[in-house]
């Protein structure tokens, strides 16, 4: 099992800065996020996408996920964290992001530590909520390659959405399980490893 996986705020000191960034349109992914799926759970639609369906070993993975509220009454979530959405980078035979040992065996998950009291999602109709994070290829926890080395090569599901405690360590609250997009980490040359887990998160 891996140590002290979750932290609040308050157990340890921030890993990433969380600047404010203007977006020209909040409910559309910017251009280069071509990877992208979709899940629509009621009047909620909620869009991931990468900046590539394929890396090489190192390559830092950019990733986005928009909240759209596509009915005619104010949608508000909430999971008592800060921040509220989520990423969680598994092997391809996981079903959900907390399948049993997958958390465990995952390469990366956003975020590592949190604040409490959260903050709620508030989305009247037509509004949108964007959020954006990168991952710099590395891996999170000691594994046989070791820790802060490339990702080994193989095909991997990155989820997210709503994120949420659960049995299995780490899950998704809305969409239910969240939403999941493939992609392949390809056997070639690996970048240098940098800092480990290495994040910057953008709120739009």
């Amino acid at each position: 099992m891996r140590p002290s996986p979750l932290l609040p705020y308050s157990a340890v000191i921030l890993l990433w800065a969380v600047p404010s960034v203007g977006s020209a349109d909040p409910c559309a992914l910017p251009a280069r996020y071509t990877h992208t799926a979709v899940v629509v759970e009621g009047d909620l639609q909620v869009t991931i996408g990468t900046d590539a369906a394929s890396y090489a070993p190192g390559d830092t993975v950019f990733m986005a996920v928009v909240f759209e509220n596509t009915g005619s009454d104010t949608l508000r979530y909430s999971n008592d964290t800060d921040p509220i959405f989520g990423f969680s980078i598994v092997g391809d035979s996981c079903a959900t992001a907390d399948a049993p040992g997958c958390f465990d065996d995952g390469l990366w998950y956003f975020p590592q530590v949190f604040g409490q009291p959260g903050i709620q999602l508030v989305l009247p109709p037509g509004e949108c909520g964007q959020y954006a994070v990168y991952w710099d290829g590395t891996l999170l926890f000691p594994a046989a390659a070791g820790a802060n080395q490339p990702a080994p090569a193989g095909d991997y599901r990155l989820f997210g959405g709503i994120w949420t405690f659960t049995t299995g360590g780490f899950g998704f609250l809305v969409p239910t399980g969240g939403v999941m997009l493939p992609f392949t980490i390809a056997s070639g040359s690996p970048a240098a490893a940098t800092t480990w887990g290495a994040i910057k998160t953008r709120y739009h």
